[in-house]
Parts: structure tokens; C-alpha cells; sequence
């Protein structure tokens, strides 16, 4: 006889492997329990479901047999699925699926009938038969018209109805509105004028991004509309559609298109546990006590406190007591001896502050504290810049902020900061929230008042702007009683769980400082009212449960992840934990057993709640006495690795005896940029991370939590190990590693990120690394809040012949993405130069406009070194200049965020060169570079620095220098060399020239030529790009490259593209150079494990795609994190001359478009560019005409998305075999 356990375990097997999209493993373990408990539900359909997906996988290949005993297997199980849900809508959508990729258009529509008959309240089933009966196909009022009348109004009566279910569904109404036009019914312009306060927050700033305004292609639909125009509104609705509803409706369209895993059951259903029981699985618990911690501050004892944070307000490593009564804010430290010293004098306060909140907000970090003999903090010895708290106060008078400054004598003091007059207006505060909500690097605060809510943009120096104009909010009169911080839908970004008097709601962070409302429906709508919000993976499922306490008690809603791995998941059951009102609730470990639970402060005194099993909560019984209570902080106070806690108005501090039993980790986060042993504030990211998602795996157990403080606390039940811990930062980068120290505090830092793919070649032995791509084509960067980069989709990159070598005659070249980031590449070539040993050549490649990098090739006959260089400080670098070794001459200072540093320059005398007609100035160097979510916060601080390309400054005729060039060009990324022109630069006679910048530039080599003339490199690609960009050539047609009288031979040739492979590998391992030198990387040494957030959208089908890459042609080969793309050229079969050596030009063309948050469309893959363009993914609002063959590459080659299972899932599935990059185990080792 099988047993409950056993029975249970295959349930558990199938879920996991569904999960990860092994759905013929899951069927195996659904086929054992079916074969014991036929009838049962939970097998029934996930074996259904299962089906339904192996269906479609198979319908993608070829082999006609396999597609046919798939369907058949598909069809037989959705039926039995019907048999044992009769009721339910959801076996007619699973066999409306099958009917659809078989091609039974009929069959699927009677399925959904039947569904939406059964649930007539489903906005799924009924988005499902519009689709199914032509809705959203995008259809001609023609085509509209010659459907069957029948047909016509089914699909109008089931969009109808889907309108009326979800009236503000972009996802939705971008197709509706279509139809309806099409249809010619009159009431299309209602539809539009509904939609005009949905989106005219957004219109401005989308306008700053693509040039083009959303509301004006509305009013003309309106306008259409209203004259009976209908071809005129689907033709003002396509550029709407095409920069708004569709980028901006990820969120939407997760409501109505579901994946068939999002219908998987994860549990037996009651009948199940009545018939065999429900596993006692409930842990031991190990004795806890709480006991008085003993004194408190005696200023204390008789003043009633309204909120306290425990908090390092000095930076020294250990934890502060800051408290606020009703006219003062007072710190405490508590000093070895135990005893309580002011950490500050008391600051008076006006006005009525009733609560706290603490972080850093001015990126102030400072050099780490020294270990004190007899006390060293957590933090000695770790060699980690630290940044000091600062403090909001929030009540009645609004939102006081204050900055924590230290004096010249290490005293501190908290000073306010006055701020506009707009944000001192507000009043009456009823929710705060500190998160970087535009994701910019830096906190942001969301305030709910009596005016309503607001979205405090930080613009520096503590200063905070409203931008709440920005965004679709919850409707007039509506109060926000309490909010939180999540990535509600998987998508990266920061969202806002909202409590108010109706129920919970959902702000959508569209990015760029921009948030959509919506209700939550379901178990979550029923949580009205609640004063304390709480989110976490309370039972380590991999969900975010919530929990919601005030007035109507405490009430847990325990969540199920998304099936599929992306997207906000669904609601399991609500638990009432305590029926009688509270006035605050809050999440801990106390007994460190990795199962998180509760703490109250009531009326009737403080109640603890134990998490006792996996979603269910015990109360724990006479944990503490009866006093009432208004405030409960859990924290570690003795930093013994359990939590205390501290309870009020009265302060009292409870010792936690007994917690450390168990295992612990307690996880501080630290923006800072690394270099060797340099260390300092990336700007990326808040300092302390907060905001970010840490995750922990350690045995069997699995945790998640969202970063709130200066530490995260995670309790290991019996685990001496933990295996992974990964840290999702909040501008979206994860960073893992293995093996973490248990019962101690971890310390861990962002890793830097850079940009664009890189280029690997072949040297004769090994593939090496060998630069980076595509640095002149970013998509969608921003320079700055409104500045969009341009780009210059060419490029032509020396590749040194040395690692360049041909293996089994061919020249075998690797490009990889290995960031976070999609590259598109329209062509790809490959030149061989071959020219006398005792010459160098260069391209004309650089960043910078066309008429910077005129394709030219430079043939150096007799570089010059410098007579002098130096830095500003006068250090002579001419050592480092000399030759290009990898040993890099550093001329600035500090860093100031990553990218960017202090005003530097490169000074260069060139000697007497009177008489010179022509100089050309050769750099090679390379560049580490800001990102656009940094370049946003920078220039929203209107006194602070931003970044500055190399200009070119030359003393004047009486010695002083000024600037002759704003800007010259520079090296992008990776080691590259660049040559400028600086023939027209100097003053007759004076011959120095200085390179400044403030940007994070390091040089490798310097040399200059006189004389020499360039070559046009090929003369037809170059016309064909100049005219594109409007630049002449400067030399005539017939000098081209290959008749070169004036240089002797040199010769260029073209060599054949044979084979281009696009696959997955995964990403090398980085090696770190000493000194100033960029990170190199290891291409034998490889991790193949999924390392960044998925992308929405379609890249390129793995496989051939040698046809995208040999013309300009918009099709693109399409790739992103983990991909490679392998390309083969024929070596060249003849010899060289003696003495003489091959060198190399790689001609792309392409873009590179990054994931960093404030990218334009960053989050998805799409749009795709092409060659006419005017402004990313658009000419004037319109993509790419589908013509034939445009149509034909988007179906045969754009049919790849990226798994969200292989990312989202990666912590909580980890098992022995998983290398994890940057600290692992790497293949190869």
C-alpha cells in the first residue's frame, strides 16, 4: 500500500519539476499518484497541464508522430481533468490550448465558451475567446467586416466583457480599441477618452525619451473618432501603442494571458488530508525566555516614547538607540560596561512627530572604525567605508528631515534641513516609505498625507522634490494608511503595497520615478484598514506573504509563487492570527529556527505568534507580562545572533535567552566599488542596499527577505552550513556567494557591472579575451533625466594579428553577452591588413559622431613617444606611456561614484614638431564607465558633478591653458586605441596638450605620429555610412584601401563569413589585474548557470544565423545573458611576404541596449532597432513597416524568450551540481 508520505513526495517531485519546465519528469511522478488515487484532483490537472505544454513543445518541431501521440495524450488528459472538475473553467481554457495548436480554431472557441459559461466572471476565459475569435489580431476594417456576422458579434460582445472586467487594462485596450475601430462602432471614442487620464501623466516625460507626446496621437483618435473617422484612430492609435500601452503593460497583460503553469494546484485538496491525514510537521521549539536586559536610559523611564529605531548612529559597528518623544529626539550607545551614554545632545523639536525612520540618505560613507582592544565591532578590520544614518520624523506636522553631520571633534548631531515649499506643506502623514523609487542610486520617500500621496524625488544634499505628477494614483479622498516596499511582480523594480480603508493596492512602478495604481482583488481586497503592513516569505515557499495588523488584529495571507516564475503569483489561504485590534505588528526569527514569526503591541500587552510549521502560527503563551503596549522593535541588542526586543511607549529592553541555540546569520550590505584594495561608494545603489531582495539557501531550507535596515537577520534552525547567499540589488544586479559564514555577521558589497558584449579570439592555442563591442550604438542610455544618448550602430575594431590566429584554416572569433544587457547585430565582417612587420595599424574607431570616426585606416610608419607626461600633481607617467603592457597610469585622485572622479588630465609634451602639417595623437587606454540610472541621479543634483568626456586643453601664446577641444572622441570600455587629429590644436611653437576629463579613464600607451596620412579604409561601406550621417569624405574614391603608392603595400581583404552559431555557454570567470588595468576574463573557466534577471521579449531561435549577419538588412541576430554567438571565417590561404604580419578590422554593425533600470524600455528586449529610425525603436512613433520579408525573419529567427524559472528559481532549487559565478567552483578547475 502506498503511503501518505510517499504520495506526498511524488507531489512534491512533479511541482518541482514543472517549475523548472521538466514536464516529462513531472508526469512521471503524477502518473504514480494517479495510478493509486485516479480521481484525484491535484494530479488530474497538473498531469493535464503538463500535457497541454508537452503538446506545444512538440507542435514546435517536426517529427509528425511525435506531434500526434502528444496531442493525443494532451486531449485525453484535459478531458479527464473536465470529468473531475466539472465546475471549473480552468480544464476547458487546458483543452481550448490543445485545440489551438492543432489548429481546431472551432474546437478552442467552443471550449472557451463552455469556460466563460461556467465562469462568467473570469476575465481570463473571456480575453481567451476574444482572442480565439480574432480579437487583438489587429485586423483591417475589411478584414473585420468580411468575418461571419456571427463571429463578429461574439468577438465584440466577449471584448465587451473583458472591458467591463478589466476597464483599465492597457494590455487590453491597445487591442480593443483597434477592434472596435475597425468595427466602426461609435463607441470607440469612449474607450479612448476613458484612457486619456490613464495616461497623460506619463505623456511628458515618455515625450523626453522618443520624441514623441502619447497624447497627441490620442486627442487625433478622439477626434477620429468623434468624426466617424475610424481608419484615422487606428492610425493615431499605432504610435500610442507602439511608445506606451505595450512597453508600459507587462503587469496587465499577466492578468489576462496566464500560462498554463499559473493553473497548477500545489497541494491536495481537503478530501485528500480528511482520508489519510495531514503530516504533523510542526518543529520543536527550543526553550526561549525573555528577561528584563536590565537598565534602560534613565531619561527615559518617565517620558513615554512614540517610536525608537535601533540603529549604528555613529558608525562605529555597533547599534545605537535613537528615540522620539513627544518634544525631543534623543541617542543613545550602550557601552561594554552596559551602561547608556548620549550619543548626541537631545535635539528639541516643534510641532507633532509620531514616528521614525532611519537611513542613510547623502552617500557621506567614511573610512571604517578601528577594533577597540577590549570591543571590536563587526565592522573592524573589514576595511569597508562606512555612511551614517540620517533621520525623517513623520506625524501631524508633516515630514522633518535631518541630517546626521559629525564635527571636526567626532561629536554628531542631527540638524534639519529645510526643504521646499511645497514639501514642508505637507501634513497629517499617514504612511512613509524610504526606497529608491526611481532608481537612480539614491532614497526617495513616499508619503501618504492629508493632501494625498507623494513620491519625494532625492535631487541631493537631502533635498526632495514631488514628482507624484508623474504617476496614476489612488483616487481623490482615498487615505493610505500604511505602505511597504516590494518587487511585487518579478520585474526588478520597486513597487508599493498600499493599505488603505478598502483594501490593499498595488502601485506599479513603470520606472523613471513613474507609478500606476490598481486595486488587488481577491483574499488581499479583504485586508481593509490596516495601519501596519508587513511583506516577507514568511514559510520560505518562494511567495511573499503579507501581513496586515490594526484595528481588525493581525491577519497573515500566505502567497504561492507564480508558476511560472515571473509575475506576482496568487493568494493561498488568509490566516487570522489575532483577532483583537493592534497598534503595531512586526516580523522576527526569534528562535532562529529559519521559519519567521510575529510580534504585537496591544492594548492588552505584547503577543508573540510562532511560526510552528510552514504557514501556520501558534500564539506563544505567556511570553511576556500583560502590560499594555504601543510599539514592539525587534533587535539584536547584545549581538549574541538572536533577537531582543525592545517594547514601548514605555522603553523596555527583553533579552532573548536561548535564541542562539540555533544557527545565524546576520547580512550587512555596502554599495562600494572595489579596485584591489581601494574601496569606495559606488553611487549605484543606496549605501546599505536597502531595498534590495537577499536570499539564502542553507540545507534544505530556503529564505527570502526584503532589505529594510543596516542588517538583515536570518535564523539557520540545525544548519552549521549555509550554501548560497544572493543579493538582488535594487538597480537590478545580483551578486552570489558560496559558502557564508554561519553564526557571524556577513559583509558583503556590490560587484562592479560594466557594458556591452565581448569579443574573444583565437590565438593558436586558446580563445582569449579581447575587447568589448558595440560602445558607440547604447540604446536608450540616458546622459541625464530628458537626454537620450544618439548612436552610431558601425564600428571598426583593430584586432591585434598576434591573437588572431587561424585554427584548421579558419579565424575562429567568439561574441559573448555576459551582462546584463541584449546586443543586435545586423553585419558582421572580418578584414585582413597585412603590411611590413615594423608598421602598426589603426582604425579611425572611437566614441564619438561619424565625423569623429571617418573609416580611415592609419598605417604608423615612425610613432614618437612623448618628450614629458604627466598628472596634475605633476608625477611623471611617462613610464607607464612608454609602451602598452597592461601597466596603466591612473592620473585622478579619488572615485567619487563608480565611473566618475575627480578632475584629472593627461599632460603630454610632444617636443619641437615646428614645421608639422599633420599630428595624430594615439591613446590606448581603457574606460570604466557610469551607468544611466547614475547618470540620472547626478544630474538631478544641481550643484554636484557629472560626467565630462575628454576634452583637448593647449596653452595659449602666453602660457595659459584653455580649452581648444570640448570634445575629442574617447576609448571605449574595454583596451582600445584611438587616434585624434591635433594638427590645428597647438599654438605655434608650444607643443603640450593636456586630456581632461572626470571620468574614470586609465592610459596604457601614448605615441604621436607627423605626416603621416591616413586611408579611407573601404570606401564603399564608408560613403554608404557617412552620407547616412550626414558627413562627407574627406579624400577621393580612388585612394582606396589596396593601392596604396605612397605607404607601399599594404593589403586589405575581405574574409568570407562560413559559419555563425548562436547558443547558450554562460559566462568566464573575471580576472582580477593589479593596479589600474581592467578585469580580464578566463574563457576556458565557465559558469553556466543562469546570473541575471530575464528579459521580456523574443531574441533569436538558437542555431544558423550566418543569413542575418551579411547584409544591412533590420535582421537582426538578437542575444542576450549567457549567449554566444560563434562565427567562422575563412583564413586567407596565401602566405605573407617575409617580414611581413597580419593584423585584423571587425566591421559591425549593431546595438547594445542594457538592462539598467532608468534605460529606455530596459526591461525588454523589444523594440527592436533598425536602420531608419529617428529615436529609439520608433520613426515618428511608428516601428519598423512589416513588410514580407521583415515579417518572414520575425517568425522564422525572433521566436526565443528568455526562462524566469532559470533565474527566479535558482536559489531555492540550487543543488550540488550548480556553479555559481563570481565565487564558485568554475568548469575547468
Amino acid at each position: 500500500m502506498v503511503s501518505r508520505e510517499q504520495l506526498l513526495g511524488w507531489a512534491h517531485a512533479a511541482l518541482g519539476y514543472m517549475e523548472n519546465e521538466k514536464y516529462a519528469q513531472a508526469e512521471a511522478e503524477l502518473r504514480k499518484i494517479l495510478a493509486v488515487r485516479p480521481r484525484d484532483r491535484f494530479a488530474t490537472r497538473n498531469l493535464a497541464i503538463c500535457r497541454e505544454l508537452l503538446f506545444q513543445q512538440a507542435g514546435a518541431g517536426r517529427d509528425a508522430a511525435a506531434i500526434t501521440a502528444a496531442r493525443t495524450q494532451a486531449e485525453q488528459a484535459a478531458a479527464a481533468c473536465a470529468a473531475v472538475e466539472p465546475q471549473s473553467a480552468i480544464p476547458r481554457l487546458l483543452q481550448a490550448r490543445i485545440a489551438q495548436t492543432a489548429g481546431q480554431e472551432a474546437a478552442a472557441v467552443a471550449h472557451l465558451e463552455e469556460a466563460v459559461r461556467l465562469e462568467p466572471q473570469s476575465p481570463v476565459a473571456w480575453w481567451e475567446l476574444y482572442s480565439a475569435l480574432g480579437g487583438g489580431q489587429g485586423l483591417s476594417s475589411e478584414q473585420f467586416h468580411a468575418l461571419p456576422a456571427s463571429r463578429r458579434e461574439a468577438l465584440l460582445a466577449a471584448g465587451r466583457q473583458v472591458d467591463a472586467l478589466q476597464p483599465d487594462n492597457w494590455f487590453f485596450l491597445k487591442d480593443w480599441i483597434h477592434d472596435l475601430a475597425a468595427a466602426r462602432q461609435p463607441d470607440v471614442r469612449d474607450v479612448l477618452e476613458r484612457l486619456r487620464p490613464q495616461i497623460a501623466p506619463f505623456a511628458s516625460f515618455v515625450e523626453q525619451d522618443v520624441r514623441v507626446n502619447p497624447l497627441k496621437f490620442l486627442d487625433a483618435a478622439i477626434q477620429a473618432a468623434q468624426d466617424g473617422q475610424f481608419a484615422a484612430v487606428i492610425n493615431a492609435l499605432r504610435p500610442l501603442v507602439n511608445v506606451l500601452l505595450r512597453p508600459e503593460s507587462p503587469y496587465d497583460q499577466g492578468l489576462l494571458k496566464k500560462h498554463s503553469l499559473e493553473f497548477v494546484l500545489r497541494d491536495f485538496d481537503a478530501a485528500f488530508y480528511a482520508e489519510l491525514g495531514r503530516p504533523e510537521v510542526s518543529a520543536a521549539a527550543i526553550p526561549v525566555r525573555f528577561v528584563p536586559f536590565g537598565t534602560t536610559p534613565p531619561e527615559l523611564q518617565d517620558a513615554p516614547l512614540r517610536d525608537m529605531a535601533w540603529i549604528d548612529f555613529d558608525r562605529d559597528g555597533w547599534s545605537d538607540l535613537a528615540v522620539l518623544t513627544a518634544d525631543q529626539l534623543r541617542v543613545y550607545r550602550l557601552t561594554p560596561a552596559g551602561e547608556w551614554q548620549p550619543a548626541m545632545a537631545p535635539l528639541s523639536l516643534e510641532g507633532q512627530w509620531w514616528r521614525l525612520y532611519s537611513a542613510d540618505l547623502d552617500h557621506d560613507a567614511e573610512p571604517p572604525p578601528s577594533a577597540a582592544d577590549n570591543n571590536p565591532s563587526p565592522l573592524a578590520g573589514k576595511n569597508i567605508p562606512a555612511a551614517d544614518p540620517d533621520v525623517l520624523l513623520a506625524g501631524p506636522s508633516g515630514v522633518l528631515v535631518l541630517e546626521n553631520r559629525r564635527a571636526p571633534d567626532g561629536s554628531r548631531s542631527l540638524v534639519p534641513i529645510e526643504q521646499n515649499p511645497d514639501w514642508s506643506k505637507l501634513r497629517d502623514v499617514t504612511a512613509l516609505v524610504l526606497a529608491d523609487l526611481d532608481h537612480d542610486g539614491d532614497l526617495d520617500v513616499f508619503v501618504a498625507a492629508s493632501t494625498g500621496v507623494h513620491i519625494g524625488s532625492q535631487r541631493g544634499k537631502l533635498q526632495f522634490v514631488d514628482i507624484a505628477d508623474r504617476s496614476v494614483l489612488p483616487p481623490p479622498g482615498m487615505t493610505v494608511l500604511a505602505a511597504t516596499a516590494i518587487d511585487w511582480d518579478r520585474d526588478v523594480d520597486v513597487d508599493l503595497l498600499l493599505s488603505t480603508s478598502t483594501g490593499l493596492r498595488l502601485l506599479e512602478n513603470l520606472r523613471h520615478g513613474r507609478f500606476r495604481d490598481h486595486p488587488l482583488d481577491g483574499l488581499l481586497s479583504e485586508l481593509a484598514a490596516a495601519t501596519s503592513l508587513k511583506v516577507r516569505d514568511l514559510d520560505g515557499n518562494g511567495a511573499f506573504d503579507v501581513v496586515a495588523a490594526g484595528p481588525r488584529g493581525v491577519q497573515v495571507v500566505w502567497r504561492e509563487p507564480p508558476a511560472a516564475a515571473a509575475g506576482v503569483g496568487r493568494e493561498r489561504n488568509t490566516e487570522l492570527v489575532m483577532p483583537a485590534p493592534v497598534h503595531r505588528a512586526a516580523l522576527w526569527d526569534y528562535d532562529n529556527d529559519g521559519l519567521i514569526d510575529l510580534v504585537a503591541a496591544s492594548s492588552s500587552g505584547i503577543e508573540i505568534f510562532r511560526q510552528v510549521a510552514p504557514g501556520k502560527m501558534e500564539r506563544l503563551k505567556d511570553a511576556l507580562p500583560g502590560a499594555a503596549a504601543e510599539f514592539v522593535l525587534p533587535a539584536d541588542i547584545d549581538q549574541d545572533g538572536d533577537f531582543d526586543l525592545w517594547t514601548g511607549p514605555a522603553a523596555t529592553a527583553w533579552r532573548n535567552d536561548g535564541g542562539n541555540t540555533h544557527h545565524w546569520m546576520t547580512v550587512h550590505l555596502f554599495a562600494q566599488q572595489e579596485k584591489g584594495a581601494a574601496r569606495s561608494d559606488s553611487k549605484r545603489v543606496n549605501h546599505e542596499g536597502i531595498g534590495s531582495l537577499v536570499e539564502l539557501r542553507a540545507g534544505e531550507r530556503y529564505q527570502a527577505a526584503i532589505v529594510e535596515g543596516q542588517s538583515t537577520h536570518f535564523g539557520l534552525g540545525t544548519a552549521t552550513r549555509a550554501d548560497l547567499l544572493r543579493v538582488l540589488w535594487t538597480n537590478g544586479v545580483p551578486n552570489s556567494y558560496l559558502s557564508p559564514a554561519v553564526d557571524a555577521h556577513v559583509f558583503e558589497e556590490q560587484l562592479p557591472i560594466g557594458s556591452c558584449p565581448y569579443l574573444y579570439t583565437w590565438d593558436g592555442a586558446r580563445f582569449v579575451f579581447c575587447t568589448d563591442l558595440l560602445w558607440n550604438a547604447p540604446l536608450g542610455l540616458r546622459f541625464a533625466e530628458g537626454s537620450v544618448a544618439p548612436w552610431r550602430e558601425w564600428e571598426y575594431l583593430k584586432i591585434d594579428g598576434r591573437r588572431l590566429q587561424p585554427r584548421e584554416q579558419r579565424y575562429e572569433l567568439r561574441i559573448t553577452e555576459e551582462l546584463w544587457e541584449a546586443a543586435y547585430f545586423d553585419q558582421v565582417k572580418l578584414f585582413a591588413v597585412d603590411h611590413p612587420r615594423e608598421w602598426q595599424v589603426f582604425t579611425n574607431e572611437k566614441v564619438g559622431p561619424a565625423d569623429l570616426a571617418t573609416p580611415l585606416l592609419h598605417v604608423v610608419r615612425n610613432p614618437r613617444p612623448p618628450a614629458a607626461a604627466c598628472d596634475p600633481r605633476g608625477r611623471d607617467v611617462l613610464r607607464e606611456l612608454l609602451v602598452a603592457d597592461g601597466e596603466y597610469a591612473r592620473t585622478y585622485d579619488r572615485r567619487l561614484a563608480s565611473g566618475l572622479v575627480t578632475d584629472h588630465f593627461l599632460e603630454l609634451d610632444l617636443g619641437d614638431l615646428a614645421g608639422a602639417r599633420r599630428i595624430t595623437l594615439f591613446l590606448t587606454g581603457w574606460l570604466f564607465p557610469t551607468d544611466t540610472s547614475l547618470n540620472v541621479q547626478l544630474s538631478q543634483h544641481p550643484t554636484g558633478p557629472r560626467p565630462r568626456p575628454p576634452a583637448l586643453w593647449t596653452p595659449d601664446a602666453r602660457g595659459e591653458w584653455r580649452e581648444v577641444r570640448p570634445f575629442a572622441g574617447f576609448i571605449g570600455g574595454k583596451p582600445k586605441t584611438i587616434a585624434i587629429d591635433v594638427s590645428d590644436v597647438f599654438t605655434p611653437g608650444e607643443y603640450r596638450l593636456r586630456i581632461a576629463t572626470n571620468m574614470e579613464f586609465a592610459w596604457d600607451a601614448a605615441f604621436f605620429t607627423v605626416d603621416e596620412t591616413p586611408l579611407p579604409f573601404s570606401v564603399a561601406e564608408s560613403a554608404a555610412h557617412l552620407a547616412q550621417a550626414g558627413v562627407s569624405l574627406p579624400i577621393a574614391e580612388e585612394s582606396a584601401v589596396g593601392n596604396l603608392p605612397a605607404f607601399g603595400e599594404v593589403r586589405v581583404r575581405e574574409l568570407p563569413l562560413r559559419r555563425a552559431d548562436l547558443h547558450y555557454r554562460g559566462f568566464s570567470q573575471a580576472v582580477h589585474r593589479p593596479g589600474a588595468g581592467p578585469e580580464d576574463y578566463d574563457y576556458q573557466r565557465v559558469s553556466r548557470e543562469s546570473r541575471w534577471p530575464p528579459l521580456n521579449g523574443h531574441f533569436t531561435r538558437y542555431g544558423d544565423v550566418r543569413p542575418l549577419l551579411l547584409e544591412r538588412d533590420d535582421h537582426l541576430a538578437v542575444f542576450g545573458a549567457g549567449d554566444e554567438l560563434e562565427l567562422s571565417f575563412d583564413a586567407a590561404d596565401d602566405r605573407l611576404p617575409a617580414g611581413w604580419v597580419r593584423d585584423f578590422v571587425l566591421y559591425n554593425v549593431g546595438w547594445d541596449k542594457d538592462s539598467v533600470l532608468n534605460t529606455v524600455y530596459g526591461q525588454s528586449v523589444e523594440p527592436l532597432p533598425f536602420a531608419a529610425m529617428t529615436a529609439y525603436g520608433h520613426r515618428d512613433g511608428h516601428t519598423r513597416p512589416l513588410d514580407a520579408g521583415y515579417q518572414r525573419y520575425l517568425e522564422t529567427y525572433q521566436t526565443r524568450r528568455q526562462n524566469p524559472a532559470e533565474f527566479w528559481n535558482f536559489v531555492r532549487s540550487l543543488d550540488a551540481s550548480t556553479t555559481v559565478w563570481p565565487r564558485s567552483r568554475f568548469d575547468g578547475e
